[in-house]
């Protein structure tokens, strides 16, 4: 009961005011698991004893014919890798063993990521070029690691939806989030922040896709609280490339000394394209793997959720919700 009475004061402190971040555009906010029109964009992991599982169904039209469906790979740090001709006939679907392709292929062996699938179409001058698909897809990645024993799903970003407003493009990537995991310790959770920043060279691969506004957070900046709503800690900057994987602890050890049950944290992204302390847009996962050495046989649990994400201006209480972009 007192950790309930707690989330209970903790939900009503996040209405008070917060201190005031410089107007941005929202961010469209669509349906992350709806049609894409144009493109979409996945993290995935294939290192280690990680494996990721690249689905994609075509519900709407044809994508096999000239132009098939077009995958270009990012390495974490979002250079790219190499590509791959995707055929998904009219309600069919397509399986890819990423780990498999990336060890038989001219990858150079498994990698983590992001991959970006579109279109493609003939260059001016030769070769080819990603441009918007031919027809909207649903796509994810089921992320699979043998080590830690879990099967975790990695959502679409969505360059543009079928039914969406033209605001609501680039989902779900916002200019800030919050997320709650319990304090960590020797006999406790350990959770992973795994922050989606696409730079530049991955958004305007797709020729004539909308401009990401903001553009791509280049960090975030963290801000800490316990479960008695008291202020801890301020981090001022975590780097964001691409795909960034961090645990709390290497973060800030308060995660794991704050004497709390829970922590509270609420992220915002800032981007380096724009003028300095700029919001950038971003998104993420946090996962939280849980063993239980004392039980028999031993028992492990995995949670694994996206970051509960919104306008910096909205989160931060600087700003009414705009009910036209939710």
């Amino acid at each position: 009961m007192r950790t309930v009475s707690k989330f209970v004061v903790l939900l009503f402190s996040l209405i008070l005011p917060a201190p005031a971040f410089a107007q941005v555009p929202a961010p469209g906010s669509a349906d992350p698991l709806g049609l894409a029109a144009i493109g979409v964009v996945i993290p995935f992991f294939t290192t280690g004893g990680n494996f990721s599982y690249l689905e994609v169904a075509s519900p709407v039209g044809d994508n096999s014919n000239t132009p098939a469906l077009h995958v270009t790979f990012f390495s974490a740090d979002c250079v790219e890798q190499g590509t791959l001709s995707l055929p998904v006939t009219v309600n069919g679907i397509e399986v890819v063993d990423l780990k498999m392709l990336f060890s038989a292929g001219n990858f150079g062996g498994p990698f983590n990521g992001l991959l970006l699938i579109s279109g493609v179409g003939p260059r001016l001058h030769g070769g080819f070029t990603a441009v918007p698909l031919q027809n909207p897809i649903h796509a994810r990645v089921r992320w699979v690691n043998t080590l830690q024993h879990f099967v975790r799903t990695l959502e679409p970003i969505s360059v543009a939806n079928a039914e969406a407003a033209p605001s609501q493009t680039w989902n779900p990537l916002r200019t800030a989030a919050t997320f709650i995991t319990p304090e960590q310790g020797a006999f406790s959770p350990e959770s992973t922040l795994y922050l989606i920043c696409p730079s530049a060279t991955v958004i305007n691969t797709i020729s004539g896709a909308p401009v990401l506004n903001p553009a791509s957070a280049s960090e975030v900046k963290l801000r800490i609280y316990d479960d008695n709503e008291e202020f801890l800690r301020d981090v001022p900057s975590v780097p964001c490339a691409c795909l960034t994987t961090r645990t709390l602890t290497s973060i800030d050890p308060v995660y794991a000394t704050a004497g709390s049950s829970y922590l509270y944290t609420e992220v915002v992204g800032s981007s380096t394209v724009n003028p300095p302390f700029s919001p950038g847009s971003f998104t993420g996962y946090v996962g939280t793997h849980t063993s239980f050495p004392r039980v028999f046989p031993p028992l492990t649990l995995d949670d694994f959720h996206r970051l509960h994400n919104g306008n910096v201006n909205n989160i931060n209480g600087s700003e009414s919700i705009d009910t036209q972009d939710r």
